[in-house]
Order: structure tokens, then sequence, then C-alpha cells
């Protein structure tokens, strides 16, 4: 409470929201009350009852309650700013999460055999697969099973994107293309490799060929399968079409059944976070929304 002495027997008293002049005799204890700021809010029950009377011979000047603007903020527009609130904060924060679209290693936990599925300079393997109907999705990781028939270091794993033709071959020009870097024994395990995302990007219902290669001069880098359970399973709409093979560097392709072990994950396309200029908007309509005064009568 500030207090400003107007004379020697009078002050002037402020709280809250109303003022009011109190001109009572010193030493006398002042007679005084205050206009609470949620008088009907029920989150605030303490506040709710109604002003004390002056009581003794102190002459009160109070200023009309019908005079005094105020804000009430009921508990349906809080419910209302909480959901919008989330709702900003979901829009500003959402983006897609990795999912596993192509699997058939158990999450890396199938047991691989030593059957020879090699990918050499010219031998190449494809798995073509189709996109969902709606909704753009980008390759993010992948999960191989590999091995060589000797010990090999510093051995180059290509990985491309391709569109395909009619008969679901891999046609043209890469659309994108990756390299890794891997030792490989001769004991079979799985192999995680990171795509770049963001180059991955893979257009709504539209069939694309995986290509793999590798540097190996001669058929001792394999690809190998799991001995069971090998059928590929998918998710979140994506359609496997099949397996096509080239021996001679993509030049002609023929149908293959090998299983190689594979787990591919993607995420949906990522929704564009609103600008600071639109947060701040969205932030000041809301509380024009939750704002209700009432006039000065």
């Amino acid at each position: 409470m500030l207090a400003r002495m107007r004379s020697p027997e009078s002050a002037v008293y402020r709280r809250g929201l109303g003022i009011f002049l109190t001109e009572t005799p010193l030493p006398e204890a002042p007679k005084h009350f205050f206009r609470p700021l949620f008088p009907r809010n029920p989150l605030f029950p303490a506040l709710r009852s109604a002003p004390t009377a002056v009581s003794g011979a102190s002459r009160q000047k109070q200023i009309p309650s019908s005079k005094i603007v105020t804000t009430l903020m009921t508990p349906p527009n809080i419910t209302h700013i909480l959901k919008v609130a989330a709702g900003i904060a979901l829009c500003s924060t959402l983006s897609g999460q990795a999912a596993v679209i192509l699997d058939n290693t158990l999450a890396g936990t199938n047991p691989l055999t030593t059957s020879l599925g090699s990918i050499t300079v010219t031998s190449y393997q494809a798995k073509i697969f189709t996109t969902p109907v709606t909704g753009d999705w980008s390759l993010d990781a992948m999960k191989m099973a590999l091995y060589s028939q000797s010990p090999v270091t510093g051995r180059n794993v290509f990985v491309s994107l391709m569109a395909v033709d009619g008969s679901n071959n891999p046609t043209g020009s890469a659309l994108v293309t990756e390299s890794f870097v891997v030792d490989l024994g001769t004991t079979p395990a799985y192999y995680d490799f990171d795509l770049n995302a963001p180059n991955w990007s893979l257009t709504s219902g539209t069939t694309y060929a995986l290509l793999f290669r590798s540097d190996a001069p001669s058929s001792s880098t394999s690809w190998t399968q799991p001995p069971t359970s090998g059928t590929y399973t998918m998710s979140d709409g994506f359609t496997y079409v099949g397996t096509r093979r080239s021996t001679n560097a993509g030049t002609s392709w023929s149908v293959n059944s090998y299983n190689n072990g594979l787990q591919l994950s993607a995420i949906p396309a990522s929704i564009p976070e609103p600008s600071r200029a639109s947060l701040l908007a969205a932030g000041c309509a809301i509380l024009a929304m939750t704002r209700r005064k009432r006039r000065v009568t």
C-alpha cells in the first residue's frame, strides 16, 4: 500500500484496482478496503466476499464500483488458452519421427547365414518399393547384413535411389547416392548406416528402386540373408514390390527372390515451423480473446 500525506490530518491510500480517498483523523486507525482483481472468479474464493462496510464516524470518499474498470478471466477462457497454446507449441516443434518401413532383421536380432549374395562393381541388388498414397517421406537410415569371405578393411558400399520403368527395373540416373566405408569380417553381422534424410525425399504414391553395390572386384563381399523369417515386413503404407538383380553393372535386370537382410527407416515430411511474427500475432490474438473489460458507465 502506497500512502501519500495530503495534510497533517488526512491521508490518501491506494490499493489494488480501487482508489479510495480516506480522510480519517489521526491517530484513529484508518478504515479501508480494496476491490479484488477477480471479483467473480471461483479460482479466488477468498476474494469473492462483498466489500466490508466502513464503520464509525470516518468519512470516506469511495469511487463507485461502476467507475472502476476491471478485468474478468473465467475458467472457460483459461481452458481455451491452454488448448490454443498447446496447439501453437505443437505446430512450432512438430517434426516427423523415424519409422521402420521395411524390415526382415527383427531389429538386428534375426540370425544370419553365410549364403552368398554378392554385391560388387558389376553385381547390383535392387529393392523395389512403393510409397504411401498420401504424404511425402524421406529415407533416414538403414541396416544391412554383410560379411566377406576374407577379412577386408575400407570396403565402399554404395546406395542409390532410382526411378523404375514399366517392369519395375531401375532406370535412368540415380536420384541420390551415398557411400559408406566398412570393415568386414568373415562372420555375418548387421551394419547401421545413417542417410542424409533431406536428400532422400520420397514422393507419395511413387515406386522407387533402392540399388546396392560395392567396390569389391570379386564376389567376396556378400549381402547375406536371415535363415528364417526372411520376408520383409512393411509399415506406414509402404509396399514391397520385389527384388531385381544385375550382373552386368545395371545393363539388364532379372527378378530375384533373395531376401537380403535389410531394415529401412524413414521420416514423414517435416511440418514447417511458424515464423516468430506469426507466433507473436497468435499470442496477441489469444490475449485479445481472453480479456473482457467492463465498460465505464
